[in-house]
């Protein structure tokens, strides 16, 4: 069973602490899991909302309003300058860690038998 992560991440200048330090910092919240696509679609959504006093959106979460009708996983506020913020829905796959160890392993022996 696979279930729906929604995150935020921050990106925003700093002001270095020495001349080796980067003046650019990015934070990322987890706001939930959620069972399916449509819960974290409507909490995503709200999140939009409450950001948006501070964030302009061109768009928002939803089902069939990607490309080619796929759902819109990731909105973001990327070209209004800094701070940016990204808002994402990434799908969590559950697998046996064994099954997926093996399938590493046997694609990496085929693999270095195919370039001998």
């Amino acid at each position: 069973m696979n279930k729906e992560l929604l995150t935020v991440e921050f990106r925003y200048h700093v002001i270095p602490k020495s001349e080796y330090d980067s003046d650019f910092e990015s934070k990322e919240v987890t706001i939930g899991v959620y069972e399916t696509l449509d819960e974290a679609i409507k909490e995503g959504n709200n999140v939009l909302k409450k950001l948006s006093s501070r964030f302009k959106f061109r768009e928002s979460f939803g089902t069939h309003n990607g490309v080619f009708g796929s759902p819109t996983r990731l909105v973001c506020d990327c070209f209004n300058g800094y701070p940016q913020v990204f808002c994402k829905i990434t799908q969590l796959k559950y697998d046996n860690i064994n099954n997926v160890a093996n399938v590493a392993f046997d694609n990496e022996e085929k693999y270095r038998k195919w370039c001998v």
